[in-house]
Parts: structure tokens; sequence; C-alpha cells
């Protein structure tokens, strides 16, 4: 089994422990917590994934990063596993792997809007409440601005993009009449 593999077992039995919405999101934060706490002493997870260091010594580490990301139980208790397994290294996989399915686990999705200009709140709540109709999901939202799309909006979710820029419609229109253009005058 690839690590990726046995990551994804220990993620879907920590899923398994999560009942509730309050649940997922109380570990994701957690997650995020304390992956940012990795990220800032890098020399923790080389630490807790040494077994030539006492396992007790790592106990004690895990515990005290662990407070500063106030877990719930259930991740608490699969920290500690991934220590005693001396798998502690997958933890970063298994963060991942949680992060990408939350949302589906939340039946929400992301939309990146992408527009000429900031939108206004109304205009960002009409975007909002037509791309919760459009998805038939708990949609969040953030706009990115590009100048060079002229007006309009591209919606980008899930590898999908709905593009109704006006760049967009006027390169459409451009190849239309450049091709009427070449039939009537023989190109």
């Amino acid at each position: 089994m690839t690590p990726a593999q046995i990551a994804d077992k220990y993620t879907r039995a920590l899923r398994a422990t999560l009942q509730s919405e309050e649940d997922l999101l109380q570990t994701v934060t957690a997650y995020r917590q304390f992956m940012a706490i990795c990220n800032e002493e890098p020399t923790l997870l080389r630490y807790l994934n040494n077994p030539v260091i006492p396992l007790e010594d790592r106990r004690l580490l895990l515990k005290n990063a662990l407070e500063a990301c106030n877990p719930p139980p259930s991740m608490t208790a699969l920290a500690h596993l991934l220590l005693e397994r001396n798998r502690f290294s997958l933890l970063p996989l298994i963060v991942s792997q949680f992060e990408k399915q939350i949302d589906k686990w939340l039946d929400r999705v992301e939309v990146e809007v992408i527009t000429a200009v900031p939108l206004t709140e109304e205009l960002r709540s009409q975007v909002h409440q037509t791309m919760e109709h459009f998805t038939k999901k708990t949609v969040r939202m953030h706009n990115t601005v590009d100048p060079d799309i002229i007006g309009g909006l591209i919606a980008k979710m899930q590898g999908l993009a709905l593009d109704f820029s006006y760049r967009s419609r006027l390169e459409q229109l451009q190849e239309k009449l450049l091709s009427e253009e070449s039939s009537l005058y023989g190109a």
C-alpha cells in the first residue's frame, strides 16, 4: 500500500468517528492550527517522526502541541495512534485528504468568481444565491478581480469554469466575423 492509500484509510476512519458538522469543522480547524505550528517549527514533525527518541518524550511533545489546537478527542486519539505506530509522517497526507473531503462531507462547494471590479454586497449576494441554486449545495464564494475580462464574470468551481465575461464574448464575436469574412471572400 502506498502512503496515500494508508492515509486515506486513516482519514476515513477519523471521518467515521465525527458525527456532526460541528465536529468536522472543529477537526479541520484543529488540523490547520496544528499544521501551522508544524510549519512555524519544522523540527517538530522531525522529532515526532523519529523512532530513536523515546516514545514518552514524543507523547509529551505531541500532547503540548495538540493542546494549542483544542482538537476533538478523536483527532487526539488518531495523532497518538500514529505516533505509537511510527506513522506520524502520514499526518500531513491525512490533513490534506481531510481538507479535500470536507466540502463533500458538508455538501458544500468553493466557488471563485472573477470580475473586472470588486462585487458590491448586493451583487455578491445575488451571485451567491445563483451559485447555490445552480449547484444545489452550500457555496463558499470568494471574489477575484481581473480587469482583463473587461466586464461580466467567470465562475470557477470543481474544475469547471462558467465564462460570462465580455472578453470571451468579444473573442467569440471576432471568431464568428472572421469565419464569415473568410467564407464570403474565400480564404
